[in-house]
């Protein structure tokens, strides 16, 4: 967040002033955290308020209703680093007035005793533990003072709304606030019905215990395959009910055919149902992801950068000789299937958010390997258009993100002219490995020239083992310049493309391995080694998808589904996607946060058994363990063995959750335990917890 030049620098203190990156750090690394009450709207501190305000939260700095408190949130280590705003509640709120008890009368007379938490920001490259539901406790216990000395009284109760479509806060609930429903999608002074504005969640909070009258609606547990297919559309509810119970059973059993995860007392009747719906041609496969994108991109919006990863690989049916609508993989004899290219937001530390874009198609037989005609076709003609749909995609979420950097990353195949002009003129950034020497405006090749620049300064890498090399750490030389791509002889149109370039070598390479070498393009300024080196490590993260797709591929045994036809392999496919991303979400959750609870990701069912069986005693009462115990023992009924160093990889992980599916399913009968992989149940109206 840059100053605002109507700002005096003293108020607006450095930690504002850049963007420090604050991941994973204790509240105690911030110092003391205060609230600071903005006496008006004259005084410095509201500038700042309003400015952070319009700068990084979804509703901006629009004026709230009434009377109203606003409060900076100070660190004594990095000054204000967030804000509050409270103001005059809603004058009519079904839910809340029937928890109350009130009708009319009673409103009229009492509605002053209940503010609106109207505004809650925490500046988005400040990410820690706990600290959201600390200001929201330290505001409560400091409003009720603060509210009595500006107007008079103290009030009793405090209401706020969260848009689950924008934020998916957990900090509400933390708290002890209580969800009461949603609201109606009407503004204020909707009179007529015509302001439509999005359903939000509403929360309450009793600051005088007792105030409300009526009955709290009671919790409904939700897993998180509700959670994440909330807004799922599809025909009617027994659609939404089968994706709800063959999500759950290909997580349960993600190395099985469809009949084997299917399996239990109603196994025929749920593999029908299962065939069925793969069958149901009203369901499109965007239908079945469009959900998950949205989490996926409510999961992006807590951090300030997201690296939208592309890739492609071919999906091989080669074996299924019946399949209908398969297309030619290889120049070999019989070897056919799909393409599927996906975009996977990851962060710059490896934790996989979920998926923002999928594109399946097959190749023609009569057109593969016909490279000649190529250079006569348009790039929407052509199958590298897909880097460029990718790019759109994750342009469209940069301009509805006010917090979060989105930056386009691909490998070598991604190294398309008509990419570079795209981004050229959006606000998305764009970093891909280069494969080709282009020509510079310097009329020297870019690869060339990049050599005979000075070395910026020398990173470690870790280099993983693989099939043709050892485990190693390299040294790597980093140099960087800003350079003009010349426009290809082919290419219509405007001119050069402004680009940095990166070329990162290995120095010293062991006898008889291959040097690291990485040739990199981007939009990012890059003029300096810390510049530099974050690049690269965004890069290195691309390898999360690698990892994504074997997942897919070895985990969820994506190409031996046996459905007769590419539209029914094509919703199947929906299906596993997400669950391969919840497998690889859950390997890489537990190593960024091993101390949490294991409850915010398994089932009590799930965590008890795994207490239980690591125990060795069923008569002795269990706690959740947390995430990292539970994943450890989730790998250990997969087989890891641990070791010095070793952690559990995505593999291990779901060879342990089949096993502890089957085992979770007893112990839930034994223990009359409800367990949702077990029950087919779905809702209309499913519901998510939200971040004010």
């Amino acid at each position: 967040m840059a100053r605002g030049n109507n700002i005096r620098e003293e108020v607006y203190k450095e930690g504002i002033g850049k963007e420090v990156r604050f991941y994973g750090k204790t509240l105690r690394a911030l110092g003391e955290i205060s609230l600071y009450l903005i006496p008006g709207s004259k005084c410095l501190e509201y500038k700042v308020w309003k400015e952070m305000m319009e700068r990084h939260h979804y509703l901006g700095s629009s004026k709230l209703f009434g009377r109203q408190i606003k409060y900076l949130i100070k660190s004594s280590c990095f000054g204000y680093i967030g804000g509050l705003g409270f103001s005059s509640s809603a004058w009519r709120l079904e839910e809340r007035d029937r928890v109350i008890g009130w009708e009319d009368k009673e409103r009229g007379i009492s509605l002053n005793d209940v503010v609106c938490n109207s505004r809650f920001l925490i500046l988005p490259w400040i990410n820690v533990k706990n600290l959201a539901s600390h200001v929201l406790s330290l505001s409560l216990s400091q409003l009720g003072e603060d509210w009595n000395k500006r107007y008079g009284y103290k009030p009793t109760l405090v209401e706020t709304y969260v848009d689950p479509q924008i934020r998916p806060g957990i900090c509400y609930k933390a708290s002890n606030w209580k969800y009461i429903g949603k609201t109606k999608g009407r503004g204020r002074n909707d009179i007529k019905h015509e302001k439509r504005v999005s359903v939000k969640d509403i929360y309450l909070y009793e600051l005088k215990k007792g105030f409300c009258q009526g009955s709290f609606p009671e919790k409904k547990e939700i897993d998180w395959v509700e959670e994440e297919f909330e807004f799922a559309i599809l025909p009617n509810l027994s659609r939404k009910k089968r994706l709800l119970s063959l999500t759950r059973s290909f997580y349960g059993q993600p190395t099985e055919s469809i009949p084997g995860a299917c399996g239990g007392v109603q196994a025929k009747a749920e593999v029908k149902g299962a065939y069925r719906f793969f069958g149901d041609e009203r369901i499109q496969m965007e239908a079945l992801l469009e959900s998950h994108y949205k989490k996926t991109v409510q999961r992006a919006e807590e951090y300030p950068v997201v690296l939208a990863v592309q890739d492609s690989s071919s999906l091989n049916y080669k074996t299924h000789t019946t399949t209908k609508g398969l297309g030619s993989l290889s120049t070999e004899k019989g070897d056919q299937g799909i393409m599927l290219h996906d975009t996977l937001a990851l962060t710059p530390d490896g934790l996989p958010l979920g998926l923002l874009d999928i594109q399946v198609w097959s190749r023609d037989p009569k057109e593969h390997g016909k490279t000649k005609d190529r250079k006569d076709k348009c790039i929407e003609e052509k199958e590298s258009y897909k880097w460029l749909k990718s790019f759109k995609a994750v342009e469209k979420l940069t301009e509805q993100s006010k917090s979060t950097r989105w930056v386009s990353v691909g490998d070598r195949e991604a190294d398309v002219y008509e990419l570079f002009e795209l981004a050229k003129v959006s606000r998305t950034h764009l970093l891909i490995r280069s494969i080709q020497n282009r020509k510079t405006r310097e009329e020297v090749n870019l690869w060339d020239l990049l050599e005979q620049e000075a070395t910026l300064g020398e990173m470690i890498v870790q280099v993983p083992k693989s099939d043709k090399r050892k485990a190693r750490e390299a040294v790597l030389e980093i140099r960087s310049k800003r350079v003009d791509i010349v426009k290809p002889k082919s290419r219509e149109g405007e001119g050069d493309v402004e680009l940095w370039a990166l070329l990162v070598s290995e120095r010293n390479a062991p006898s008889g391995e291959d040097p690291l070498c990485w040739k990199l393009l981007t939009t990012l300024k890059v003029s300096n080694f810390e510049q530099a080196r974050e690049k690269v490590e965004w890069y290195a993260a691309r390898w999360g998808v690698e990892v994504y797709h074997r997942t897919l591929k070895s985990g969820c045994k994506v190409e031996d589904r046996q459905l007769g036809d590419v539209e029914k392999i094509k919703r199947c496919l929906a299906i596993d996607l997400v669950v391969a991303w919840r497998i690889y979400y859950l390997t890489m959750q537990g190593r960024k946060t091993p101390d949490v609870s294991c409850e915010a990701y398994l089932e009590e069912a799930e965590w008890k058994t795994l207490a239980y069986y690591k125990n060795n005693r069923p008569d002795k009462e269990v706690k959740p363990p947390t995430l990292w115990e539970a994943i450890l023992l989730i790998a250990a009924l997969g087989g890891f063995t641990g070791g010095k160093g070793r952690v559990p990889g995505a593999q291990v992980l779901w060879r342990g959750l089949k096993r502890l599916h089957d085992m979770a399913i007893m112990f839930s009968i034994l223990k009359r335990i409800p367990y949702h992989s077990e029950i087919n149940a779905g809702t209309e109206d499913l519901t998510t917890d939200g971040y004010g």
